[in-house]
């Protein structure tokens, strides 16, 4: 292996939102930088933003050489992967082919079905990472599976980062990014309210327990966080270095800690900082309280979303959300008075909904004071990695594309075993509408908006989005496949 490594995003545009920054690959960038210094020469590379032109990105791997290529990879983008996997193979069969993030997570041995992937990493990698570069010989003994390896399971405790102070992304690390690039991409916040974003990574691991959610197999159950200290000098550096006056936190549970949430405001505030702060990643509605929402909108909160998923507490209590859906509307009230804007976010499509059920997880949205609402399907990954094989032979046997983004929360025409998919794709699709025909809500949302040109263009967005929507449904109604 030579001193170069590539490390590689792979994005794969499924629904809303394009490509963010890789966090988790500025972090392996960051990591490498401080235990090995100059000993390796690193750039990073997103398929999204060279819109997966393949001949592009070959002439990046060509020039560049690697000894090795990391990718980083949601499961929906296996079919990136697998393709960027054997492109590198046939500039060099030496290169090594290391994969992280969900995607390995959540898929275990099967992406070992191509015979182009070396290793996975499977759970936090920047430890894993070191491991192998500083020992390439004992890799059984870090927690990184090989091809060779019988059995796959989950990282030991001890490949998890506790003193998360000591792992930070350097300053140095986001020159690899583009960061004027990745604002001009419409992403899961919508409008930016600044010229420019970055995004922070305050906290790791998630002790929920959500039936629907795959965050916990990355980054562990254990809630770890880094200091207010350190969560807000970070963002005074990035500030002042590049000149970003917008900031969106993609923790699983910000306010997992609501007395740590409500210092790192503070702090904020006492800066004299000029920023704005967007939650897109979802925060818990039962964690907060009114001093929370006051420091939140002080700090330059403008925008945030909570994961409530379902109206149904027969279902909260069977997804293990467990939320009080009771004090739910005083909480949503409170923080869209406040003058943020206010999102949440739903599935539909449970094992055992009922058909009321949906219906009155619709309507508790709809006569809500949320200003912006989604309604996503239904996922278990579980379920769908008993795919990856016959998705990962169809990518090979015909080149095209196999199905991968059926992965995805916004896949068309798959259900959970027992719902007809045609009919949860009109669910969804009756919900989105009737919360977005609502003149007042629109208003409100516009008065609300400090960026009126990017309000309008998300509306047009997203009145595009519905009308391809009823277009499919009308097409594929009446199709026997569709409701089965």
């Amino acid at each position: 292996m030579n001193d170069r490594i590539l490390l590689i995003q792979t994005f794969k545009p499924v629904g809303m939102g394009g490509p963010r920054p890789p966090l988790e690959l500025l972090y392996i960038f960051s990591a490498v930088t401080m235990k090995f210094r100059d000993k390796y020469r690193m750039t990073i590379i997103d398929t999204g933003l060279y819109n997966n032109d393949m001949r592009a990105i070959e002439r990046l791997i060509r020039s560049f050489a690697p000894g090795a290529v990391i990718f980083s990879s949601r499961i929906w983008e296996a079919d990136i992967l697998h393709r960027l996997a054997g492109l590198v193979k046939t500039i060099d069969d030496n290169t090594l082919n290391i994969v992280t993030g969900e995607l390995p997570a959540l898929a275990g041995k099967a992406v070992f079905e191509d015979a182009n992937i070396d290793f996975s990493i499977r759970g936090e990698p920047e430890k894993r990472i070191l491991s192998l570069l500083e020992n390439p010989e004992s890799l059984h003994q870090h927690g990184i599976l090989s091809r060779h390896d019988r059995e796959t399971e989950y990282p030991a405790e001890e490949y998890f980062i506790y003193d998360l102070d000591n792992y930070p992304i350097l300053p140095d690390a986001w020159e690899q990014v583009d960061i004027k690039a990745y604002s001009g991409f419409s992403n899961w916040n919508g409008a930016l309210k600044r010229r420019l974003f970055l995004p922070i990574l305050s906290s790791r691991g998630c002790p929920y327990d959500c039936y629907y959610c795959c965050y916990s197999r990355t980054y562990g159950k254990t809630f770890r966080s880094r200091s207010p200290e350190n969560v807000v000098e970070e963002i005074a550096l990035l500030s002042a270095r590049y000149n970003v006056k917008e900031f969106h936190f993609y923790d699983a549970v910000f306010n997992h800690d609501i007395n740590r949430a409500k210092e790192i405001c503070r702090l904020i505030i006492g800066s004299g900082m000029d920023i704005s702060l967007a939650f897109p990643h979802g925060i818990r509605a039962d964690c907060m309280d009114d001093e929370l929402i006051y420091l939140l909108r002080k700090a330059g909160t403008y925008k945030l979303f909570f994961g409530i998923e379902t109206a149904s507490q027969r279902l909260q209590s069977v997804i293990n959300k467990n939320l009080d859906i009771r004090s739910l509307d005083a909480v949503i009230e409170k923080t869209s008075a406040s003058g943020i804007i206010t999102g949440g976010y739903f599935m539909l499509g449970f094992p055992g909904e009922t058909p009321d059920e949906m219906k009155d997880t619709a309507a508790f949205a709809k006569r809500s004071s949320l200003d912006l609402a989604f309604f996503f399907k239904v996922t278990h990954f579980d379920e769908l990695v008993k795919k990856y094989d016959a998705y990962y032979t169809l990518l090979y046997d015909t080149g095209k594309d196999s199905g991968f983004d059926d992965f995805s929360y916004f896949s068309i025409g798959r259900a959970i075993p027992g719902m007809a998919p045609g009919a949860l794709d009109r669910t969804i699709l009756s919900a989105q509408k009737d919360f977005y025909l609502d003149a007042g809500r629109l208003f409100r949302l516009f008065m609300k908006t400090s960026n009126k040109p990017g309000f309008f263009i998300n509306l047009f967005k997203l009145a595009a989005l519905i009308l391809q929507s009823v277009l499919l449904a009308a097409v594929l109604k009446g199709r026997p496949e569709a409701d089965e």
